[in-house]
């Protein structure tokens, strides 16, 4: 037998019950109404409330408000597991806030103009835009709602911005490897447009070249897709000479490449082949990789995002956050320089630190 739907209760019910006008509930469960409302009227109000088990609409709410508590983010056709990270944290971070995110996709075929039209009558707060969407300066004049670049920066654009620090990542990327006895080092990179993914091959090369060496050979995957990362891989092999390092774009395409060099080719990593990622997502601290890379403070860019977001009644111009990276030692990369072996011992420290930490919660 199929169950009757519950009779859904409206502010109505609860104002009839509490002997008060449906404008009085309103303000009592409105934040920016309720210390306005009397005593005895808020009372009575809640206590008719929990009798009905009335709950009340969010939407109604934000719409009584001068703000939706609602925020969009913009991803683009390729994500992957570094921007899941970002997803989940800002989920969380919302939540306790009383916001919701709400993901939009920006795939190939879809322009930023249509997309914008699909994001206005949810009347957010905020656009997240990150760089796997991508966009150019003149479409992000079509739209009053503030945008926050994440991890994304647009030459000439006077926009609010959280990154990370590529450039300087990719030179540290490069000293590590040349600092470590690596001669032959190799670039797998990704398919970005983005000013960010640039600066990251652009501060390695620049760096390569302070050092008097020139990337040894260059081949390009779709960020974040596995088999890309592995087809890449094949590329760099196929020559009559190896590199004895690579650089990849990201983690996901140095997991791709030390499976293909493993499995195909029956190389050790790091005794035959280095291989070095960026971002530091949470399956490069797996045993089987191990992947020494770049960390990306995600977390600390949430916070600075949010903390925009929360003041931009109080802003007068748009700001810019930059946040350092910093080099994971593990094991994947070859070391032969005391400063970086004690900079793996102290990797592996906060590791076991972490993993105690996680055992007893």
């Amino acid at each position: 037998m199929p169950r009757r739907k519950k009779n859904t209760v409206t502010s109505t019910d609860v104002a009839r019950l509490a002997g008060v006008s449906p404008a009085s509930v309103t303000r009592v469960f409105n934040p920016n109404w309720n210390m306005n409302v009397r005593p005895e009227i808020r009372e009575k109000v809640i206590a008719a409330a929990r009798e009905l088990d009335y709950t009340p609409n969010a939407f109604a709410r934000m719409l009584a408000g001068n703000r939706s508590n609602l925020v969009a983010i913009v991803l683009g056709p390729v994500t992957g597991p570094y921007y899941s990270q970002f997803l989940l944290r800002f989920v969380y971070r919302f939540q306790q806030q009383g916001k919701q995110l709400l993901p939009f996709s920006m795939q190939a075929a879809t322009d930023y103009a249509t997309l914008l039209e699909r994001i206005k009558p949810f009347h957010v707060d905020a656009i997240i835009l990150t760089s796997a969407a991508n966009v150019n300066l003149l479409e992000l004049d079509q739209t009053d709602i503030p945008i926050i670049m994440l991890d994304l920066a647009i030459n000439g654009a006077s926009l609010y911005c959280v990154n990370s620090d590529t450039y300087a990542g990719g030179a540290a990327v490069a000293d590590m490897l040349v600092e470590n006895g690596h001669k032959k080092i190799a670039l797998l990179s990704g398919n970005g447009t983005a000013k960010q993914d640039f600066d990251r091959e652009y501060g390695f090369a620049n760096r390569m070249h302070d050092h008097g060496l020139k990337v040894w050979r260059t081949e390009t995957a779709v960020y974040a897709r596995y088999t890309s990362g592995c087809e890449a891989a094949r590329r760099l092999m196929a020559g009559y000479e190896s590199p004895d390092a690579i650089f990849c774009g990201d983690d996901v395409l140095a997991m791709a490449a030390m499976d293909t060099l493993r499995g195909e080719y029956g190389l050790s990593v790091p005794g035959d082949i280095s291989i070095v990622g960026f971002h530091d997502i949470n399956e490069a601290a797996l045993p089987p990789y191990s992947l020494t890379t770049m960390h990306s403070p995600t977390n600390d860019m949430v916070d600075a995002v949010v903390d925009i977001i929360d003041r931009l009644d109080d802003c007068e111009s748009p700001v810019t956050r930059v946040f350092p990276m910093t080099p994971v030692i593990r094991t994947s990369m070859r070391i032969t320089n005391p400063k970086y072996k004690k900079l793996q011992e102290e990797c592996q420290a906060r590791s076991s630190a972490d993993m105690a930490l996680g055992a007893l919660s």
